[in-house]
């Protein structure tokens, strides 16, 4: 069964919820490195990818999928999705599997995050859609541990230069 969060139906950006289980047939994430060997874990500064496959019950004329990296409190470090990147999927037809991957450098400080996963269609304005058919704000749990290269603390690594001048 297709968990479906409560977030879904408080959110007043919609114009109306889909429920997952009418909608969808399957969602999956994978998190994989550089060399695409999947991972559980992630050292700060590695290349990660999060790929998100979902398959529809039903064809949708506007398909997106996003992700978002939560703190142990819940705070939102990050989150966005293919229509705030400006990535259009294009139509697609009941029964096709999609395949999203979202590559980045991970600068996130240690400890764990938790993964969120978004399905939605019809996107418009800054981030809001027609339909949410999914929403999980805990579908997976990211470990990311510091390497000894760099010792800074915080939620993520900024990766400051660093201009020193004997001033005389």
């Amino acid at each position: 069964k297709i968990k479906t969060s409560t977030a879904v139906e408080r959110n007043t950006n919609i114009d109306s919820t889909l429920i997952a289980e009418d909608v969808l047939d399957s969602v999956s994430m994978l998190l994989t490195d550089k060399d695409d060997r999947e991972v559980a874990h992630v050292v700060t500064g590695e290349r990660l990818n999060v790929t998100i496959e979902a398959t529809f019950k039903m064809t949708l004329n506007d398909p997106h999928v996003g992700f978002g990296v939560r703190n142990k409190d819940g705070l939102k470090i990050y989150e966005s999705n293919t229509f705030c990147l400006n990535q259009s999927i294009g139509s697609l037809h009941a029964m096709t599997p999609l395949r999203v991957t979202f590559s980045f450098d991970c600068h996130l400080g240690e400890g764990d995050f938790a993964l969120v996963v978004g399905l939605a269609n019809g996107g418009f304005n800054r981030g809001n859609f027609h339909e949410v058919i999914y929403l999980e704000q805990d579908y997976k749990v990211l470990k990311v541990i510091c390497s000894d290269r760099d010792v800074w603390t915080g939620f993520f690594n900024l990766q400051p230069s660093i201009e020193v001048q004997r001033v005389t």
